[in-house]
């Protein structure tokens, strides 16, 4: 399936459908978001999100946030498009298109969302470090 990665505005479209998607229990149990999560995402520096779309269809998102030389990100696939390699290939286009200064790139991941602990060691990703039942990978460039 073909997909872009497109920045979230402001005032965006999408955006009834973004907080829909984060609120699908499977998604909602290991990303934890306030009310005022989607205008952190687009009124703060160094905080990006992605859509990950195809065509109109809304099909997951990427949170990043740049710190120094490092990137914290995660990732999420709406359940009805999960399992078809959409968040390894977004993973991949997002990583590729990295500006130089960026060194590192972390995730931290709960213990028992074993599809994002396997996502994360495919891209080449190593464990880090644990804290309060996260499992922190990194991937250093």
């Amino acid at each position: 399936m073909e997909f872009e990665l497109i920045p979230l505005e402001r005032s965006d479209p999408d955006l009834p459908r973004l907080k829909e998607l984060h609120q699908e229990e499977s998604i909602a149990r290991y990303i934890h978001i306030s009310e005022h999560y989607f205008s952190y995402l687009t009124e703060t520096d160094g905080v990006l999100y992605y859509k990950i779309k195809s065509g109109p269809l809304l099909l997951g998102g990427i949170q990043c946030e740049i710190m120094d030389d490092t990137l914290f990100l995660s990732i999420c696939v709406g359940e009805d498009h999960r399992r078809r390699g959409i968040a390894f290939a977004a993973m991949k286009a997002l990583v590729g298109g990295l500006p130089e200064g960026i060194r590192r790139i972390e995730a931290a991941v709960d213990a028992e969302n074993t599809p994002s602990l396997r996502l994360f060691e495919k891209l080449g990703f190593r464990r880090s470090g644990w804290a309060e039942g996260l499992l922190t990978y990194r991937l250093t460039r």
